[in-house]
């Protein structure tokens, strides 16, 4: 069904020109006199006159219904080239901020009514829709707006507006657009798009950050707002009374015994109350456990075994498995454990050159080791296996070799006085990264609580498992891991538990967010298209030059 859509307002005012002949055609006709010879030549009526007035049809000249002609004619010619139909509207582009602050209030549903609003005059429309978020998304795309109390849930600690625009102009050209949302915006916005903001500003106590080690929670809490307030800390079971004066924060420590913390603030009268919940997992990696082969010499395996002693993620404990093992390269034997391998060049093949030690390719075991100053004897003719990772001129001295089940061969090329490299901070930071890099491959999630702007992950190598139970509040689901060495979900709020046939996990994901929570900065805001996207088809254009043409062909014998 066709739309009249007459977007210029000439077109809808010249309609006001066919009341106004009609009224001018009949005040000339009642002011018109008559000029007659004598006045005995009047006709006499004999007559008697009716009671009351009386209604008469009045015969218009020829000439009124040349101008009406042609004034219909017109607006005929302004109207046609806006004659669109619904399907054949520029579709409509709907971006929806789904960050956090959007539950503040009634600023959704106000968001709704508005975008349902404008719907309503074109009900055939083809509608885009996307959630902002982290990663802008497309979440509907038909001939008719979709039920948003039911997609559009927000909940992210933050929303990319800006992207999300230059996405939906990318995946629809030659459009129109519409960014809802909670605040006044903070980039310019082009003229096709439109912007509107219900937001509303608060004040608000909220917890913006959280996290865990073993069994100590630090949080940051937060008074955003100009009035004091006070609220209760619930820890589990455990509860604390506190006190915030205007715009405070607050860092505290708790302390928690249980794998899982809930964490409450609760507030009477709180008109944001997603970020006033946290939950936490307990996230303690026990240390790596190292195994030193007796081929080491005394001088490194006592450099080794200090620097075990001083780092909490590693540990030396013979009746245990270990997870790293130190030996000579000469004792090279197949193991499926990550192992370093140490060449101990002879005192004849040992030296040490000037040329700088350069990282040659990145990894993780190098993060932050400073290579400055470092007094390295190595063999420099030895020829050392796998993917070089520290060189010295042409000379190999890290290098490492992946296996299965993310295990790894690092061999290093250093003589057993060792120079000054166990006396340089290198050495404590080489072996903190060796540490850390088995813990975050070992099987399951590589950390226990993430932020919903995080991937969870879970290493799935050594475990005899094709399929993974996912839990959470309000779903389960069965993954089928297809032998894959990762899986990457979407973290989305709340606890998470994985479950193989040997393993169960948990992973917290919270949503916490200092800006967020701030909704002092909420306002509300609106800009509307400045040029409308027409979509005029070329005989529409035609057809209004023929009628334009024929109401002057209308009013030519007028004016003869």
């Amino acid at each position: 069904m066709p739309t009249f859509f007459l977007d210029n307002p000439l077109g809808l005012v010249s309609a006001i020109a066919i009341p106004i002949l009609v009224a001018l055609y009949f005040w000339q006709r009642k002011a018109t006199s008559k000029i007659v010879p004598a006045i005995f030549l009047w006709p006499a009526e004999n007559c008697s006159s009716d009671a009351g007035a009386k209604w008469k049809i009045t015969r218009l000249p020829l000439d009124f219904y040349q101008f009406l002609l042609a004034i219909i004619l017109l607006i005929l010619a302004a109207a046609v080239p806006y004659v669109v139909t619904n399907q054949k509207f520029p579709p409509l582009n709907i971006i929806l901020d789904d960050s956090m602050s959007m539950q503040a209030g009634k600023t959704k549903e106000k968001a709704i009514d508005h975008i349902e609003s404008v719907a309503r005059k074109f009900p055939q429309r083809r509608f885009l829709v996307y959630l902002a978020g982290h990663k802008p998304t497309l979440i509907h795309d038909e001939s008719k707006l979709p039920n948003l109390a039911q997609i559009w849930l927000p909940g992210k600690s933050n929303a990319d507006l800006k992207a999300a625009l230059a996405f939906a102009k990318n995946n629809c050209p030659n459009a129109e657009y519409i960014i809802v949302t909670d605040h006044i915006p903070t980039f310019e916005i082009p003229e096709d798009t439109a912007y509107v903001a219900f937001g509303k500003s608060f004040n608000n106590l909220a917890i913006v950050n959280a996290k865990r080690n073993d069994d100590k929670i630090l949080l940051e809490l937060a008074n955003a707002g100009d009035k004091q307030a006070n609220a209760t800390l619930l820890v589990n079971k455990a509860q604390q009374q506190l006190d915030f004066k205007p715009d405070e924060q607050k860092s505290l420590v708790v302390k928690c015994d249980e794998p899982i913390a809930e964490i409450h603030l609760k507030v009477q009268d709180d008109p944001l109350e997603a970020d006033n919940y946290a939950i936490l997992v307990n996230d303690y990696k026990p240390p790596v456990n190292v195994k030193i082969h007796d081929g080491i010499p005394e001088k490194l395996k006592n450099a080794i075994r200090r620097t075990i002693q001083t780092n909490i993620n590693l540990t030396e404990k013979a009746d245990a498995q270990p997870e790293l093992i130190i030996e000579p390269a000469s004792e090279d034997t197949p193991h499926s454990t990550s192992r370093i391998l140490w060449y101990l060049p002879a005192d004849e093949s040992a030296a040490i050159s000037d040329a700088p030690i350069v990282p040659v390719t990145a990894h993780p075991i190098l993060d932050g080791v400073p290579l400055g100053n470092l007094i390295w004897p190595a063999n420099h003719n030895q020829q050392i296996p796998g993917t070089t990772l520290l060189a010295q001129a042409s000379t190999t001295l890290l290098a490492i070799q992946n296996k299965q089940n993310n295990a790894f061969d690092l061999t290093i090329n250093l003589h057993q006085s060792l120079g000054n490299v166990h006396r340089n901070p290198a050495w404590p930071t080489l072996f903190e990264n060796i540490a850390q890099y088995i813990k975050a491959n070992r099987p399951g999630p590589t950390q226990a609580n993430y932020t919903d702007n995080e991937s969870i992950q879970l290493n799935l190598h050594s475990i005899d498992t094709t399929k993974i139970t996912h839990a959470t509040q309000n779903s389960k689901t069965t993954i089928n891991t297809d032998n894959s060495k990762k899986i990457v979900l979407e973290a989305t709020n709340g606890l998470h538990q994985f479950t193989t046939e040997s393993h169960t996990w948990n992973v917290a994901v919270n949503t916490l967010d200092p800006e967020e929570s701030d909704l002092t900065n909420a306002a509300s805001f609106k800009k509307d298209i400045a040029t409308q996207i027409k979509f005029r088809q070329a005989t529409k254009s035609n057809f209004a030059w023929l009628l334009a043409l024929l109401a002057i062909l209308v009013l030519i014998p007028r004016f003869n």
